[in-house]
């Protein structure tokens, strides 16, 4: 593992783990997220997000923008207990992730 937080290829279901931090996260803007992390977990400490650096991203290609979707849909429906998710069905979704990114 190469990540602090021991979250890198080598984990199971990476790809669901980011897909879940995505779904906590959705509705925040990075101003917001960056407020939170100050007043929470970095005690005033100043903190940069590099990945909300660019005010405008490239489009992701079709394949993997439809299986992300799918991904965020499948964790919004455990979440939400709309219906369980088995290991299974997560495991294949986190594969298919995998080969597309």
């Amino acid at each position: 593992n190469t990540h602090k937080g021991k979250l890198d290829a080598s984990t199971l279901n990476v790809c669901m783990v980011v897909v879940k931090f995505y779904c906590f996260y959705r509705n925040m803007t990075a101003a917001m997220l960056k407020e939170k992390l100050l007043n929470i977990g970095y005690q005033g400490k100043e903190i940069t997000i590099p990945f909300f650096k660019e005010n405008t991203l490239s489009d992701l290609p079709t394949d993997l923008k439809m299986l992300l979707e799918d991904a965020i849909m499948l964790q919004t429906r455990e979440d939400m207990k709309i219906s369980e998710v088995g290991d299974e069905i997560k495991a294949d979704m986190d594969k298919r992730l995998r080969s597309s990114i």
